[in-house]
């Protein structure tokens, strides 16, 4: 009965004989551990067996079914005398050990189980937004620009104090924010111009300055500061509201270039002399070249004089400081 092998496999059991036929008539005996390859004849006897373990998938059984006469008269012109054809281990044949009708192949069955395979993820909480101001009509939108503004110290004959706002990042849009100044230890009044409006910046701009006017006194006030503070940004978000200003006039501070530092500090004009007789108080006038709002510290020692010198804390007692109705002492 021929058997067409339907895949490459090894053979792993064969009941009664089986023969693998070549294109030309050759006869094979099949042993268990035989390779046949796809499409090849196998030959059985009635109701033999042959199973066959494909290179992938699980083995197949593969039997025959009856034929017409033209194919039993094929299998009768096998010579059953040669010596090559040895039975094959397996159930034995029919009652005279010879081959039976041939067999047509039907169909080769192969079965294979189902597959499961589980999906899935566990359970996320939901996650909530921490801001939803760059979202417009359910369309994220790109993060608006951050607005700062920096903070400065300049000398009080400078003229102006320039302020630098800037954007982290340039815009497509235009960008304003409005400014105004603020009173502090320094005051609109006396020390600079109080000053408002707005910056605006242009697609693509990134920096802009904010000058403030000050007011040059011949005055000495020490360190003092006001403030700059940004509110009402349009197409930005404000991340330094506020910028110091440091007012200096001690010489110190930042001017342009070309402008000499004012320095406010006052320094002794004089110190007058003194004569007393013995056993009174010297006084001595110590006067300063212009007023001061802030202390202005002097150090004064005795020291002995050029003719008839006395002597400091022999002749003398101890030195007291008296200041006058003025801020000149």
């Amino acid at each position: 009965m021929p058997i067409l092998a339907m895949s490459a496999g090894k053979v792993t059991a064969i009941w009664g004989s089986a023969y693998v036929r070549s294109p030309g008539g050759a006869m094979r005996a099949l042993q268990v551990g035989d390779t046949v390859a796809g499409g090849e004849r196998i030959i059985t006897e009635d109701n033999g067996l042959v199973q066959i373990s494909p290179i992938k998938g699980p083995a197949v059984l593969v039997k025959a079914v009856p034929v017409s006469t033209t194919v039993d008269k094929t299998i009768a012109g096998i010579d059953a005398q040669d010596p090559d054809q040895a039975p094959a281990a397996g159930l034995s044949g029919g009652a005279d050990g010879g081959m039976q009708p041939g067999l047509r192949v039907d169909r080769v069955v192969e079965t294979v189980g189902q597959v499961s395979f589980d999906f899935g993820t566990s359970d996320r909480a939901v996650a909530v937004p921490l801001s939803v101001s760059n979202v417009k009509n359910g369309v994220l939108q790109e993060a608006e620009p951050q607005i700062s503004i920096n903070s400065v110290t300049v000398n009080e004959g400078a003229g102006s104090a320039v302020f630098t706002v800037t954007l982290d990042k340039p815009s497509n849009n235009v960008v304003t924010v409005s400014f105004s100044t603020g009173d502090d230890t320094a005051v609109a009044t006396g020390d600079f111009k109080a000053t408002s409006g707005t910056v605006t910046f242009q697609p693509g701009q990134v920096s802009q300055t904010i000058s403030v006017p000050l007011i040059n006194d011949a005055i000495y006030e020490g360190s003092e500061q006001f403030t700059v503070k940004l509110s009402g940004a349009s197409n930005a978000a404000i991340q330094v509201d506020t910028g110091t200003g440091i007012i200096l006039d001690n010489g110190q501070g930042a001017v342009p270039s070309g402008v000499t530092p004012d320095d406010d500090r006052p320094h002794v004009l004089s110190v007058s002399d003194a004569v007393v007789v013995e056993g009174g108080s010297l006084d001595f006038i110590v006067k300063l070249d212009h007023s001061s709002t802030t202390d202005t510290i002097l150090r004064l020692d005795l020291i002995a004089g050029d003719v008839h010198p006395a002597t400091p804390g022999t002749d003398t007692g101890d030195m007291q400081v008296f200041l006058g109705d003025g801020p000149i002492a």
